[in-house]
């Protein structure tokens, strides 16, 4: 489950899962909860595939730093380790959750920590073990990878975003809530559409067209009481539940 916050942008979810999917949010204005559309699994593995790049050429950078790094045992198993391990660290960080991914700072602040916890893990273990490794190739190494990442990163949520703009990649969104609600988040959602959130039908406490609704191209498909139905109806990814005191947190569970 993605969990955004009054701005939009997503924040962590109580009771979340590694992948994000299972959680109901306790607090705050807006909760969306989404499955897991087929472009989301490849920007993730476009995004996989761009960490284990930017390791292998920061590798390749550490040994012409050291000159020839590589023809030593130490440093060519350090290096033949290193995409892996880079990619284990930025994991274990939880920088390839689909809630942090293209959009927000918190994607950007994981990878970070991932370089910094790396790094102060390598001085540590090579000062106890008295490894051969020359401080200039970590010096270089686990900087590099670091800030190589970010670009990668950075870069693909450009055109992430381009893609959105031209309409796809979007989630496909049922909102869930009062009228004046649901039309003001279409406006918002309309105005931000880096979001990647495509309204496509809402469910209010009463069922029934309503005018303003209608306008914004936005159909009533029920009440609260037909939300999974309206999923179903209108192929939805994504369900958009606003604050209201006619849905309790049991009920949204349900």
């Amino acid at each position: 489950m993605a969990v955004l916050d009054d701005r939009g942008g997503p924040v962590a979810a109580p009771g979340a899962d590694a992948a994000g999917h299972v959680a109901v949010a306790t607090d705050g204005q807006l909760r969306v909860v989404h499955a897991e559309p087929r472009w989301q699994r490849t920007y993730l593995h476009l995004v996989v595939a761009g960490d284990a790049v930017a390791a292998v050429v920061a590798v390749l950078v550490a040994n012409v730093v050291r000159d020839g790094a590589m023809t030593r045992p130490s440093y060519l198993l350090l290096s033949v380790l290193f995409p892996a391990l880079w990619l284990a660290t930025v994991a274990l960080n939880r920088a390839y959750e689909y809630r942090f991914l293209g959009i927000g700072s918190e994607e950007f602040r994981r990878v970070g920590r991932a370089a910094v916890g790396l790094t102060a893990a390598a001085t540590f273990t090579a000062y106890l073990t008295d490894a051969q490794v020359a401080r200039r190739y970590l010096l270089t190494l686990l900087p590099l990878v670091g800030l190589l990442t970010l670009v990668g990163r950075y870069v693909l949520r450009r055109w992430l975003h381009h893609q959105r703009r031209k309409g796809d990649c979007l989630h496909r969104v049922v909102l869930v809530g009062h009228e004046l609600q649901v039309l003001d988040l279409v406006e918002r959602l309309g105005s931000e559409k880096y979001h990647g959130l495509a309204v496509v039908a809402a469910c209010l406490p009463t069922p029934g067209q309503r005018p303003a609704l209608i306008e914004a191209g936005i159909p009533v498909v029920g009440g609260f009481g037909s939300i999974a139905q309206a999923v179903r109806l209108t192929d939805a990814d994504t369900v958009a539940v606003l604050a209201s005191g006619d849905l309790g947190s049991d009920q949204l569970r349900r």
